[in-house]
C-alpha cells in the first residue's frame, strides 16, 4: 500500500499473523472485518500482514517452509478473500491488501512496531486504524501484557471471540476489568469506556479447530486436510508439495489443542525464574 492510497481509506484494520498456511478460519475473520468495516461511512481496507521469519515460531521459517512458499500461500490467500467477498457482492467500497513489510523484514517485527510502520512510513492515520485481534490477545493488550500496551490503547480494535459464546456485555465487563489491572499508570472510568467503546466484537466463535496447527500436524501425520482450506490454497499448497515434499513436515510445533504454546511458554518461564534465582544468590 503506497502513502498516497492509504489516505484514501476512512477504516484500516490491521489483520497480522504467520498464515503457515492460510486456514478457511482466517478467511473467515477477514470476511467478518470487512463485514464490520463496511457498516463505516467511506473507503475501507483490510490490510493482511505476515509475520517476519524471524518471528519466534518454527512454522515460518525453514525446514518448515521457505519465504516464497509461505508468500504464494499468503497470495492464494488474498485471492481467495477477494474472490468470496466478490461473489457475495460484498461493498465494493471494501479493499483487501497484503502488506509485506513484516514479511521481508530481517527481524521480528512487534505489533506497535508494526503499526509504527503503517503509521509513520505509509502515512496512514492511526485515528482511522482497527487493531484486529483474537478475544485473548485484547484481553492481554487491556492487561498492559504486550509491548508498549499503553500506545496499543490509542487504537480501535476489532475483536474476534475464541472458544466461547458470550453477551456483549460480559465482554465490556471483561475488558473493563482487565483494563483495571495498573499499566504504569491508573485507567479512570471515563478513559476505560472510551477505550471499550472503541472495540468491535465480530462473529459468533473463531476457535482453534482450522488452525494453521492442525493442517500441519495432518500433513505430518498423512491425515486429511483439504476440507480446513479455501481450494486456491490447497491447490498451491499441494503444488508446493509436489516441489518440495518435505514442506510442513518438520515444524517442531505440532499441534496439541494449545498444549505446545503453553509448553513452551512455561520452559521459558522456568528459564526466567531460574536466571532470576542465580542473580540474586
Amino acid at each position: 500500500m503506497a502513502s498516497a492510497e492509504c489516505k484514501n481509506f476512512e477504516n484500516i484494520a490491521w489483520f497480522g499473523g504467520s498464515f503457515s498456511p492460510p486456514t478457511n478460519m482466517h478467511i473467515n475473520v477477514v470476511i467478518e472485518i470487512a463485514k464490520a468495516l463496511s457498516t463505516k461511512p467511506g473507503k475501507s481496507c483490510v490490510c493482511i500482514i505476515p509475520v517476519s521469519r524471524a518471528y519466534d515460531k518454527a512454522s515460518v521459517r525453514l525446514p518448515c517452509v521457505s519465504p516464497d512458499e509461505r508468500m504464494a500461500l499468503c497470495l492464494a490467500f488474498l485471492e481467495a478473500v477477494e474472490e468470496i467477498w466478490a461473489s457475495n457482492e460484498g461493498n465494493p467500497n471494501i479493499k483487501f491488501r497484503l502488506l509485506d513489510y513484516e514479511f521481508v523484514s530481517p527481524t521480528a517485527v512487534t505489533t506497535i512496531e508494526s503499526l509504527d510502520i503503517l503509521t509513520k512510513t505509509l502515512g496512514c492515520d492511526p485515528g482511522k486504524i482497527y487493531l484486529a485481534q483474537g478475544q485473548d490477545n485484547v484481553m492481554n493488550i487491556f492487561a498492559g501484557k504486550w509491548k508498549r500496551s499503553l500506545d496499543l490503547l490509542n487504537y480501535k480494535f476489532i475483536m474476534f471471540p475464541r472458544g466461547q459464546t458470550t453477551s456483549q456485555l460480559d465482554f465490556r465487563s471483561q475488558m473493563d476489568e482487565a483494563l483495571k489491572i495498573p499499566l504504569g499508570k491508573p485507567l479512570d472510568e471515563t478513559r476505560r469506556k472510551e477505550i471499550i467503546d472503541n472495540v468491535v466484537i465480530i462473529g459468533a466463535d473463531f476457535n482453534d479447530n482450522t488452525s494453521s496447527s492442525i493442517v500441519r500436524h495432518n500433513i505430518q501425520n498423512k491425515k486429511p486436510f483439504q476440507e480446513l482450506l479455501h481450494p486456491r490454497v490447497f491447490d498451491v499448497l499441494m503444488d508446493l508439495m509436489e516441489k518440495r515434499p518435505e514442506i510442513y513436515q518438520s515444524c517442531d510445533d505440532t499441534h496439541t489443542g494449545g498444549k505446545a504454546r503453553r509448553a513452551r511458554k512455561s520452559r521459558r518461564n522456568s528459564k526466567r525464574r531460574k536466571t532470576r534465582k542465580s542473580k540474586k544468590y
